[in-house]
């Protein structure tokens, strides 16, 4: 393999090409503790650094929230923490993000993930963060209660994927 311009390895014969268009924005913030207002706060800042997710959200809009619940419920340390405090997206970030989606017009929001066991969103905190949002839980792994798909185009600024299948 030859080393492409930006270091990676790729096979010889693999064409490389740069993106060009708008460079995604990036926000980080931290947090001392995952206290429900201080994680509001917090990510309403990122949102607001971002330009805002009034910018991104339209009135009524149907918006999957994609989670990432690494492992299933078996694969706790040693020391018995949480996975929430070490390696799965905290409920209470999802809780926020919902919220300002609903504050800016969000009708219809889902909570989605593969997860790899049944007991991942109820033992995570993930049914009850979803109960409150009125928001629907998706597993990815399960065709139910979707018998359908649709393909989406994710528009002219696609970078990935010029379409997602829901």
């Amino acid at each position: 393999m030859e080393p492409t311009p930006t270091g990676t390895n790729v096979p010889a014969t693999t064409v490389v090409t740069p993106y060009t268009g708008t460079r995604p924005q990036v926000a980080i913030a931290r947090a001392a503790s995952y206290d429900r207002k201080l994680i509001r706060q917090q990510v309403q800042g990122l949102f607001d650094s971002l330009g805002g997710v009034e910018d991104i959200v339209s009135r009524g809009d149907k918006i999957a929230i994609k989670v990432n619940l690494t492992g299933g419920t078996g694969s706790l340390p040693a020391g018995g923490e949480p996975a929430t405090e070490y390696h799965i997206l905290h409920p209470e970030i999802v809780r926020a993000v919902g919220e300002l989606l609903r504050d800016a017009g969000a009708r219809n929001l889902y909570i989605v993930e593969s997860v790899y066991d049944t007991q991942s969103f109820p033992l995570w905190g993930y049914t009850a963060v979803a109960e409150s949002l009125d928001a629907k839980l998706i597993d990815l792994n399960q065709k139910d209660p979707y018998l359908d798909f649709a393909t989406v185009p994710v528009g002219a600024d696609w970078f990935i994927y010029q379409n997602l299948i829901f």
